[in-house]
């Protein structure tokens, strides 16, 4: 009979152990979704130190977005970053008008780093397909953005294989 409670004690703390991990897990997709969220609406309201805030302040911060034109615009590291975002702002100070969001996630967390797979859509721009790398920052346990790619599409020329 203390074998059998032995287990079932095991079974039930291996149990509670996944469920938290899982719950966690959960959690954080969520606290990266929110950041998505946040810094896309810091975009669109032309907020440039709010925008660059969810991003590592660091050299090796990698940004990429490639227009459904094909133009490639593509920034290494924080200070390249902002002052091609803010450029852009300079250029384009009406807040965005359009909704972009972002659908179908498929994020992956590993320890303190992050992956997210999503796509973009907009009423203006279309598709695109966005690859964002999170870092969780030591001491505040933030996560912020280390590398992030987006790719639009012109209409009909995304093609997914599953």
């Amino acid at each position: 009979m203390k074998t059998l409670s032995n287990r079932l004690f095991l079974v039930l703390l291996i149990f509670g152990i996944a469920t938290e991990t899982f719950s966690q897990t959960a959690s954080q997709e969520e606290v990266i979704k929110e950041i998505l969220t946040k810094t896309r609406a810091a975009f669109d309201n032309r907020d440039l130190d709010k925008f660059a805030s969810y991003f590592v302040k660091s050299p090796d911060l990698y940004y990429q977005i490639t227009t459904a034109d094909g133009a490639v615009l593509m920034a290494r590291g924080w200070e390249a970053m902002t002052h091609m975002v803010g450029g852009h702002m300079k250029d384009n100070p009406e807040p965005a008008k359009d909704k972009y969001t972002l659908t179908d996630y498929q994020i992956h967390i590993n320890g303190n780093n992050a992956w997210v797979n999503a796509n973009g859509n907009s009423k203006n721009d279309g598709l695109s397909r966005d690859f964002i790398v999170f870092e969780k920052q030591d001491g505040s346990g933030q996560w912020k953005v280390i590398a992030l790619t987006a790719q639009a599409y012109p209409a009909g020329k995304l093609v997914v294989i599953k």
